[in-house]
């Protein structure tokens, strides 16, 4: 099962707490980036 499925699969179950997801996701991807550009 792929990640985007699964993510898709929590969407159904709730909006709000795909909306919460997708928050963490964003700032998940924000500070990995900040982490990449930090090692670069």
């Amino acid at each position: 099962m792929s990640f985007r499925y699964f993510l898709l699969h929590i969407a159904r179950d709730n909006e709000v707490r795909t909306e919460i997801l997708s928050q963490e996701l964003a700032l998940n991807c924000q500070m990995w980036t900040q982490l990449k550009c930090g090692l670069v």
